[in-house]
């Protein structure tokens, strides 16, 4: 066993005081497990306190000794998450069988070694000993989690076979001699298999009746067990809050075989509320019982003391359900005609959530019937015909309206999977569920009508499992008598229900059956589940869909049925890399070689202005800005003429936006006339034009900070602003843009008290030198500045390879959109590449008019569609696609073609090689 932790640091505590007697205990324990091998002497950080345990029902050991680890190293155990074995299980397995066995694995725990590197984590300290345990003890986080795998794999087969078990007991019923004398043979073959031994003393074999975990079970069914029950006179009164939780606790364990137990208790739960939670006073806090509290009391110790009886259920025989509901809780009873007498299976009560108190009565009766039938019940009903009794009509009440809400709409779904005819009981004649529920209802006479869910594809589903191959092939397997191994496991995974194929499992150590899908059903599931429940994720809708259907390859085919739906390609938004890696554009070494342009919305100033017009050179970083009226191209060619050309010279390249004033016919005719190459950035992709968008950003900062007082007059101290952002040295050239481009510092103000400068003094040919030199510093710099950045750009984008002809969604935001439009428009087609980074696509409407547009390649994903999965040509099943890890027979069959065939090779479970988990490889047994 392999101990990981969270936190390497560690914990240590004092030890526990105890008795004399207790001490003693402690000693000979520890003694004893040194001698034995289980543990050791220790030098370890970690002291987890060791206590005495008193197990007054267990006469072969009515003391242990047990370590709190809950206050050193189980808090930070990384978890093991294999189930944990259920006791009502193992019970409702073995109830109600003639022969019965018991056994106990002797010493289940110190069967598994703990790895050398963890055994100082397991140190513990008594008062007079510092030990760490070499095999594993009880108390350890991972402890249950391991033994419940280690039995899973020796018993496996027999657990598939009706092997029932709880931690280290294991119990077997079977209602004939010779089979239960066969099982029990191959019991103990496996058990000397794996070197297990069980304890003598524990072991009761071929009974009629055994006592186990506190109850005894017989072939009428499971009761408590009266020594244990008759426990409960050891509480005379309650008068500390510590007595009151440990009486209920007590009381609840029994809860099953208490008629309406929820509504006697509630006096006493009642006084939880608003008390101290825990802590060293909240185990002295003084109660006192008022008479309801008092009497509730009596009542609760009476009803543990009168020894019901309930009886085993059974498959295929006439089921009831009584409910009812009231404002108080809500109450239900199952039950079953054995031998032509009515026997109670099992009670079921609760109070009432904060919000069910203020139901409509037909709410909380509806409410009662889906608690009953689909959580409290549901082991029981799942493919089981019963009858449904209510006092009252109002399981109409969420059918008969025209308008549903979510909630009960919700419930008609749940509780279309079970089948039952719906029985009006008048209250008085339903006195189990009316008592359960502590006050009768009256009738509500609105909606007077019986509630008959009927589920019409039943008809439909059966006639596709008999026309479905690999139903016929399974078909098969059930009717063949030749019992060999392989058959034998079939009628263990698979059964008929009502006509129905199902396929049994065992999940979270209960069995469950589940609908087997044919080919031509697969589509309406995956639709029921995925498109009419939300359009969730492939994990949800997988969930969703193992909860009551199963065939092979339905991993798969929820994969691809969800990456395939079209509306959650247009509506989710993206969650993966975007694509596109960064760009570079060539850095210019003469300044307003190139430059980027851009306009800029700000308030309107007195002088009408409501626009700035910005330029940056590339090469150096400056900027002109000038404040306009209207984003006119008669303004941008003054400008540019006027404010460029004059000064600078005629540029090589002009970066622009989309705008229409950029896009404008007069605007390029303007442009080639000069011979200036125009290059547009993709829609929707201002980082293409980030320069002179970064400077806009610089300018709505400094102008915000000098407009606070005056916002109307920004266009007046724009130029002030300009001069400064050109004179402060940029971040990555390392100069300031006016220094780049004129070659000195210009004196700002008369404040200015500088003397001079280092190239004041040198000539003027020397001055050039050093311009021109930091000009090509200022370029290194951009150029080690544009690797940091795409290096960090690039970690969150992926490479992308579209080809002509391929299907697209584009992420498209037009003004029209609202919060529930989808993100992505389409699909759309690849027409051809356009640069690195840009994609020509073409959108064909519905009267064939092209739609044509240059797009940047990280608003596009590409468009997936659904294959037909009821077709079984169109899509190849394989075993890889089966769930995993396999808990049944399943891996052995393989669905390939329409005519699915069973491999009669047992032990060619899969083709592919499963990585053994790190909690499994250190472990051994014996």
């Amino acid at each position: 066993m392999e101990i990981l932790l969270t936190n390497d640091k560690p914990i240590k505590c004092k030890p526990y005081k105890a008795t004399d007697p207790d001490r003693t205990f402690m000693r000979n324990q520890v003694e004893k497990w040194i001698s034995q091998g289980v543990c050791r002497m220790s030098t370890s950080p970690y002291a987890a306190p060791a206590f005495v345990v008193d197990q007054p029902f267990h006469e072969s050991t009515p003391k242990r000794l047990v370590v709190d680890y809950s206050r050193t190293i189980n808090p930070i155990t990384v978890k093991d998450p294999f189930p944990i074995d259920q006791m009502d299980l193992m019970i409702s397995k073995i109830a109600g069988k003639k022969f019965k066995s018991l056994v106990d694995i002797k010493h289940a725990f110190n069967n598994f070694k703990i790895k050398e590197n963890d055994i100082f984590k397991t140190a513990a300290v008594t008062p007079d000993y510092h030990i760490e345990f070499c095999r594993v003890i009880f108390g350890l986080a991972n402890a249950p989690a391991l033994l419940a795998r280690a039995i899973s794999i020796a018993y496996g087969d027999l657990l598939k076979l009706g092997l029932a078990k709880y931690y280290d007991d294991l119990a077997a019923g079977h209602d004939s001699f010779e089979d239960h004398l066969n099982f029990l043979q191959l019991l103990f073959e496996a058990t000397r298999k794996y070197s297990l031994k069980f304890t003598k003393s524990k072991c009761t074999f071929a009974a009629q009746e055994i006592k186990i975990l506190g109850r005894i079970l017989d072939e009428k069914g499971d009761r408590p067990d009266p020594e244990r029950a008759q426990a409960v006179t050891r509480y005379q009164t309650l008068s500390t809050l510590q007595e009151l939780r440990s009486f209920l606790g007590f009381a609840n364990a029994l809860r099953r075989y208490i008629n309406h137990f929820a509504s006697i208790a509630r006096p006493l739960t009642n006084m939880l509320k608003n008390k101290p939670v825990s802590s060293k006073k909240s185990s002295n806090y003084k109660i006192q019982l008022s008479d309801d509290e008092h009497h509730a009391f009596v009542k609760l110790k009476s009803a543990i003391t009168s020894n019901p009886v309930l009886a085993a259920f059974r498959q295929n025989v006439p089921t009831t359900v009584e409910t009812d509901a009231s404002h108080e809780g809500l109450g239900a009873c199952l039950s079953q005609i054995h031998d032509g007498s009515i026997c109670i299976i099992e009670y079921a009560s609760r109070s009432l959530k904060d919000p069910e108190k203020r139901y409509h009565s037909n709410e909380l009766e509806v409410t009662a019937v889906h608690w009953a039938i689909t959580e409290k019940f549901r082991l029981y009903l799942v493919g089981q015909t019963f009858k449904l009794i209510t006092d009252n009509y109002s399981t109409a009440y969420i059918v008969n309206k025209a308008k549903l809400n979510r909630k009960f709409a919700r419930y008609v779904v749940d509780l279309a999977a079970f089948e039952f005819e719906p029985i009006y009981r008048a209250g008085k004649l339903n006195i189990i569920a009316d008592h359960l529920s502590r006050y009768p209802q009256p009738v509500n006479d609105e909606n007077q009508c019986c509630l008959a869910i009927i589920n019409s594809q039943n008809d439909k589903l059966v006639h596709a499992q008999q026309a479905d191959s690999f139903c016929q092939q399974i078909n098969k397997k059930l009717k063949n008598t030749n019992n060999t191994v392989h058959i034998l496991q079939i009628k263990c995974m698979y059964k008929y229900e009502n006509n129905i194929l199902v396929h049994v499992n065992i999940e979270n150590g209960f069995e469950v059956s589940k609908i087997v899908i044919p080919f031509s059903f697969r589509n309406t599931v995956l639709q029921y589940c995925h498109d009419n429940t939300g359009h969730f994720d492939i994990k949800k809708t997988l969930s969703r869909i193992k909860a009551r259907y199963w065939w092979s390859s339905m991993r798969k085919d929820c994969a691809l049925y969800v990456r395939g739906c079209k509306t959650c390609q247009q509506v989710n938004r993206r969650t993966t890399s975007a694509y596109g890696m960064l760009g570079e554009r060539p850095i210019p070494e003469v300044p307003f070689e190139v430059i980027s342009a851009d306009h800029l919305s700000l308030p309107t100033t007195k002088a009408g202005n409501c626009y700035i017009l910005a330029h940056i050179c590339h090469a150096t970083r400056f900027l002109l800005a000038r404040p306009t009226c209207t984003t006119a191209t008669d303004d941008i060619i003054h400008t540019l003429e006027n404010d460029i050309i004059n000064h600078y010279g005629l540029p090589v390249t002009y970066i622009s936006d989309n705008g229409s004033s950029f896009t404008s016919s007069k605007f390029k005719l303007y442009l080639e006339k000069y011979e200036i190459q125009h290059s547009l950035c993709p829609p929707y992709t201002p980082q293409a034009n980030g320069l002179v968008e970064r400077s806009n950003a610089t300018m709505i900062s400094v102008l915000s900070k000098f407009s606070l007082e005056h916002p109307d007059d920004w266009d007046i101290k724009l130029p002030n602003l300009i001069l400064a952002i050109n004179t402060s040295q940029q971040s990555t050239t390392k100069f300031s843009p006016f220094y780049l481009l004129h070659g000195y510092e210009p004196k700002l103000s008369t404040m200015d008290m500088a003397l001079g400068s280092v190239q004041s003094d040198l000539s003027r040919m020397d001055q050039l030198d050093l311009l021109a030199e930091s000009r090509g510093i200022a370029i290194e710099n951009l150029k080690d500045n544009h690797k940091i950045n795409k290096k960090r750009f690039d970690q969150h984008r992926s490479h992308h390879n579209f080809q002509p002809g391929q299907r697209v969604w584009y992420n498209w935001q037009s003004t029209n959109d609202t919060k529930l439009s989808p993100n992505f428009k389409g699909p759309f087609v690849i027409e051809h590449p356009v640069g690195k980074v840009c994609y020509k696509i073409t959108r064909a409407d519905a009267t064939n008019k092209k739609h044509s547009r240059i797009v940047h390649v990280q608003s596009l994903k590409p468009a997936q569609y659904r294959p037909n999965l009821d077709d079984p040509g169109e899509i190849q099943f394989e075993e890889n696609n089966q769930q995993s890890p396999p808990t049944s027979l399943t891996d052995n069959i393989q669905i390939n073609s329409p005519t699915p065939t069973i491999d009669t090779k047992v032990n060619s479970i899969t083709k592919r090689t499963r990585k053994t988990p790190s909690w499994l490889k250190d472990y051994i047994i014996g």
